[in-house]
Formats: structure tokens, sequence, C-alpha cells
């Protein structure tokens, strides 16, 4: 089970450990490490990214991009991690849960967790568009700025 913390991050499945935002590229590569075979993949505006799959959901996680203009320049920190299904809505639950508040997201048709959610989510999250029937796809958690 992927377990979503707004504003903190997501712990892993299998106790791979939590994926916290604000970790730094090699912290964030043995944490993913735990969870299985994670891959370098190039992310858009992100400095650096990684991929994993557990079972039939992938994680795909971006930092930050180097701000050259600040007085010191820091390293890059993980910012966005995205879970996304790998087969279609209209299949059916996902097996591996990804679980908000109790809600498992990909678990349940998405008519019935956009009302159990409501209007307010979470500050970072976002589900993608869910479709007319089935299951949502893709839901990603982002750090909160500031």
């Amino acid at each position: 089970m992927f377990e979503l913390i707004p504003g903190t991050g997501v712990v892993l499945p299998a106790g791979a450990g939590l994926l916290r935002f604000g970790l730094e590229d090699r912290a964030t590569g043995r944490t993913l490490a735990a969870l299985g075979d994670a891959r370098a993949v190039p992310m858009l505006d992100a400095t650096w990214s990684r991929t994993a799959r557990h079972h039939d959901v992938e994680l795909a996680i971006g930092s930050d991009e180097v701000d050259w203009d600040a007085l010191e320049p820091t390293d890059p920190l993980l910012r966005s991690i995205v879970l996304s299904r790998a087969r279609p809505a209209s299949c059916g639950p996902a097996v591996t849960p990804v679980v908000l508040d109790g809600i498992d997201l990909f678990g349940h048709p998405a008519t019935e967790v956009l009302d159990v959610l409501g209007r307010d989510l979470p500050v970072g999250l976002w589900l993608g568009s869910p479709p007319r029937r089935g299951y949502l796809t893709v839901v990603r958690l982002a750090a909160a700025h500031g």
C-alpha cells in the first residue's frame, strides 16, 4: 500500500520507508531502492527524476530545479510524486492500494472517491482527469511551496 501524506510525502509499500519531500537525490535513490528497481528518467522541469514500479502502480518522482539566482544555490530536492496505474480505468480497481485518509484512491470508482473527498483537496494533491466511468488512473502529490 502507498499512503499519501500531504505536505510530507508517501509511505512506500512493503516496509520500503517514507519518501519525504525535501530529500536530496542520493537519499531518494536509497529509499526507492528498498522498493525495487528504480531508474533515472528525464522529467520536464526537474533537475533529477526517477521511476519505480510496485505491482500495478508506477511511481515517478522529480526534484525542483536549481535556483542559480539564489545567493547560495542548493542541491535540488524531491518536490513531486506521481503514482499511476498500469491498467486502464475501465479494468477495475488497482491491485496495490493508493490511500489518502483511509480512502483507496485507485480501489473505488472515481465518482465515489470524488464524492467522499469533496471539493477541498489537500494542498499539493491533484487527481488527474476522472473518467466518466471507471477508476482514477493518476495521482500527483507535490511539496508545499513556501
